[in-house]
């Protein structure tokens, strides 16, 4: 069975229109045959998760919240993962220069190792489906980080569909902003495809990254 995998670290307690979104986009993918997973945060509770929703508790953090890096991931046994640490301990901007060039483990992020050790375990295959529908700088980074270390052939389709402007988004300067990152993944990737929510943020998101951008409207 083909499987459909929602990636959304914001996925968290009750979650907003997040967990509406997901739930809504989950159940179109299920009516049409496909294994839902969803990788979420720890936090996430199992009550709101929909039955045929396989919940996987991927994330210690959401998209709202600085990565840590590599001297973060050191402490963070001894500190905790109180989120005024996580500004202290944030990746630095040399960090995510130099994992551009060179794909070294010991550089991700914390949510990047997170997703990372999850996919590892889950292996999606070619006929299988990646998606972040409420796509933010980070996120889509950390997508070019694992698809740069895979086989290309043997990659998932990945969709990314963004609810944001871009002047808005969490952390819209990471790693070149959303067109550096949407450059990168699309430049690693077999089959990606990207998307907004209103016609006005598709025109903008094609102008800024230069990238084909379809629309998929909020669902009630």
């Amino acid at each position: 069975m083909t499987r459909a995998f929602f990636i959304d670290p914001a996925l968290k307690g009750e979650s907003g229109h997040h967990l509406g979104f997901s739930r809504e986009l989950s159940k179109a993918a299920n009516a049409a045959g496909h294994e839902v997973v969803w990788l979420a945060h720890k936090d996430l509770d199992v009550r709101l998760v929909p039955k045929f929703v396989h919940f996987i508790p991927a994330f210690s953090s959401t998209i709202y919240e600085h990565q840590i890096g590599m001297f973060g991931r050191a402490l963070r046994p001894l500190v905790g993962n109180r989120r005024f640490l996580r500004s202290a301990l944030a990746e630095c901007s040399w960090e995510r220069r130099l994992r551009q060039k060179f794909p070294l483990a010991w550089l991700n992020g914390d949510r990047s190792t997170e997703l990372m050790r999850v996919l590892q375990v889950v292996r999606p295959g070619k006929d299988d489906h990646l998606i972040v529908h409420s796509a933010d700088p980070q996120t889509v980074d950390m997508l070019s980080v694992w698809a740069r270390g895979q086989p290309r052939d043997s990659l998932p389709g990945i969709h990314v569909r963004t609810c944001w402007p871009i002047s808005k988004m969490p952390f819209a300067d990471y790693g070149g902003g959303f067109p550096g990152v949407a450059a990168r993944l699309s430049s690693v990737s077999r089959a990606v495809t990207f998307s907004a929510e209103t016609p006005a943020g598709a025109r903008q998101l094609a102008n800024e990254t230069g990238q084909d951008v379809n629309i998929c409207p909020h669902l009630p």
